[in-house]
């Protein structure tokens, strides 16, 4: 989680410096990061290239990770409103991060205030902490799945090997 750490602290300290810009850019750069690392971990489309389009990451990355709201009924519906919202987090992010970020060579035509950029920041560092919380967890549930699966194949050859024998 170092890499995480230190782009959540470059977020914080460009703010500070009034680089609002900057902050904008690398708390995009952090979600977009988060995204296509468990992604990349989780198989899907592995081979499938990124082409920018943050919120059709973060469909196809809510989706593997069974935060799919229309179809999840483990998840309480005041919790699913909550978790809809980071589409339109997201959403918001990538389009403020190509209007205003520093990623880009533009004529500026709208000024990043201090507490917008917070604002961002502060998103950014929520959903990734959120979004990555939620990896683990599914990573853990994962493993226990195949150890399972891997116990009740043996149980079962175990079994076979007994009724084969009469």
């Amino acid at each position: 989680h170092e890499y995480i750490q230190e782009n959540l602290n470059k977020c914080d300290l460009k703010i500070m410096n009034e680089d609002y810009s900057g902050a904008i850019t690398n708390a995009r750069s952090l979600i977009e990061t988060i995204l296509l690392y468990i992604r990349e971990e989780l198989t899907v489309n592995k081979d499938k290239k990124f082409n920018g389009d943050l919120p059709s990451l973060y469909k196809e990355v809510s989706k593997e990770l069974n935060l799919s709201i229309d179809k999840n009924k483990t998840i309480d519906d005041s919790v699913k409103k909550i978790i809809s919202g980071f589409f339109s987090i997201i959403q918001g992010i990538a389009e403020l991060s190509n209007i205003l970020g520093d990623r880009h060579g533009k004529i500026k035509k709208y000024k990043i205030e201090n507490h917008h950029a917070i604002l961002i920041v502060n998103a950014s560092k929520t959903f990734t902490e959120f979004i990555f919380s939620s990896y683990e967890k599914q990573k853990k549930l994962r493993k226990s799945l195949v150890k399972w699966k891997r116990k009740l194949r043996e149980r079962l050859r175990e079994v076979w090997g007994k009724v084969m024998e009469k």
